[in-house]
């Protein structure tokens, strides 16, 4: 009996020492996924804002994007040179441009097996919403709807609108959407639990992150998925629209082949 208990004991132990491994293994990962994603302060180029005429400064800074040569080859100021400024929002000419600057650009693609989630950090958690979307539930939808799906990736960054000194005159009584330690620690904090929750949750799924200095390629990027998940926002909706867009546009072009 006193062996068996002694075996039974070793047997305990191991398995202690294995899931302790484990969980450092998965701390590890995930604090390597966490320190991919980068601060960005956006400046005048607000993709969302500008197209859709949102907030305050979405027309000083749309004749900034289209009058300073450091835009000259970046998505928007293509897109407002041919549409205007002033003009409604017109999808169909946004998603060609997004789609011959990314084959011009050789930007990189999500594979056919791949599911992409944006995620709107930075100055969004402020609001209620930051952070709260049923995301375990979204992505299972996808996973037993297309089973194909062997990756995640999450595209996102620490974004922060604030404010420069030349627009200050527009601001008034408007947030400062500034990135501060109490606004990055929230951040961090928050989107730790949704990605260990997500990790957790699909053991068998790969778990990546994407966060990019050049917006247009992150934006690019969700546009040419074949399964997104759009976060709050109107920057993660407006993907969304072009995502749809575009997978609508090549299930007509199977049809007619």
């Amino acid at each position: 009996m006193l062996i068996n208990f002694i075996i039974y004991m070793e047997v305990i132990e191991t398995a202690n020492k294995n899931n302790l491994v484990e969980y450092y293994r998965m701390d590890d990962n995930l604090n390597n996924l966490i320190n991919k994603i980068l601060i960005i302060q956006q400046g005048d180029y607000r993709i969302n804002d500008i197209i859709n005429k949102k907030g305050r400064r979405w027309e000083y800074s749309g004749k900034n994007v289209l009058s300073k040569n450091k835009y000259d080859d970046m998505i928007l100021k293509k897109y407002l040179q041919i549409n205007g400024l002033y003009q409604k929002i017109n999808l169909e000419t946004l998603l060609t441009t997004i789609e011959n600057h990314t084959e011009l650009n050789r930007l990189p693609c999500p594979t056919e097996n791949e599911l992409v989630m944006h995620l709107r950090l930075g100055d969004y958690e402020q609001f209620a919403k930051f952070l709260k979307k049923n995301y375990i539930e979204e992505i299972r939808i996808f996973l037993d709807k297309h089973p194909n799906i062997d990756k995640l990736t999450i595209v996102t960054a620490f974004s922060y609108g604030t404010w420069s000194k030349d627009s200050l005159h527009l601001k008034k009584d408007s947030p400062s959407w500034s990135c501060t330690k109490k606004t990055q620690e929230k951040n961090i904090t928050n989107v730790t639990k949704v990605v260990k929750q997500i990790i957790t949750e699909f053991p068998n799924l790969l778990v990546d992150i994407k966060s990019s200095n050049n917006i247009d390629e992150d934006f690019s990027y969700c546009i040419m998925s074949k399964y997104y998940i759009y976060d709050i926002g109107g920057f993660s909706k407006l993907v969304y629209e072009l995502n749809k867009l575009r997978l609508t546009k090549n299930d007509a072009l199977k049809f007619t082949v």
